[in-house]
């Protein structure tokens, strides 16, 4: 949604340039939430406790079979795609536009889409693939030393989900001045200069 948006708002149409208002942010937002509730509902429906194992089952095949590939199509490849895109117009965009482009604008647009994109890659893509494995080794019979392994695995893969979501934050850090800044003053609130507010009699 910020790609799409960073695109929306560097376009020189100006129908284009008013989607991206904060009204039209809250509406999306909204929808996008109704429809992840909606569909996460799917999951309570189709899961259950396994009594022998204490973890987290599917009651059908057929459903863990669109799990997976939901996860790797919809989870995966459908942000990169959509950055890629995004950031590829939204390049194209500022280039048109002279002041920007003085300012290299476009170039630092494009270190911190391609950063994004590498580390959405990092991070679903070995999310996907365990999620292919899982599907493939379906209906096979593991060992109790391959059921650990696939659960170590499991958890090596969600960790690296959590970077192509949490290692944005580091990115904005590192390319934007005005974003250290704000953080800075954020976290060492203590810090600021007081000021000193003169008495008038």
């Amino acid at each position: 949604m910020a790609t799409i948006d960073q695109f929306l708002i560097t376009s020189q149409n100006v129908r284009i340039r008013q989607l991206s208002s904060i009204k039209n942010a809250y509406r999306a937002c909204l929808s996008f939430v109704i429809i992840w509730w909606l569909h996460g509902t799917l999951w309570i429906y189709y899961q259950e406790i396994s009594p022998i194992t204490v973890a987290c089952i599917y009651r059908s095949d057929p459903f863990f079979i669109y799990a997976v590939f939901f996860i790797c199509i919809i989870l995966c490849g459908a942000p990169c795609l959509t950055m890629v895109v995004f950031g590829l117009l939204a390049n194209r965009n500022i280039k048109k536009t002279t002041c920007l482009s003085r300012l290299h604008i476009d170039r630092q647009l494009m270190i911190v889409a391609f950063i994004q994109c590498l580390l959405t890659l990092i991070g679903l893509s070995t999310f996907g693939a365990y999620c292919a494995y899982k599907i493939i080794t379906l209906n096979f019979q593991k060992t109790a030393d391959q059921k650990v392994t696939d659960a170590f695995v499991s958890n090596v893969t969600y960790m690296f989900c959590s970077v192509a979501y949490g290692g944005r934050f580091y990115i904005f850090l590192y390319s934007s001045s005005r974003f250290r800044r704000m953080v800075k003053d954020r976290v060492l609130w203590w810090r600021r200069a007081r000021q000193i507010i003169p008495l008038t009699r």
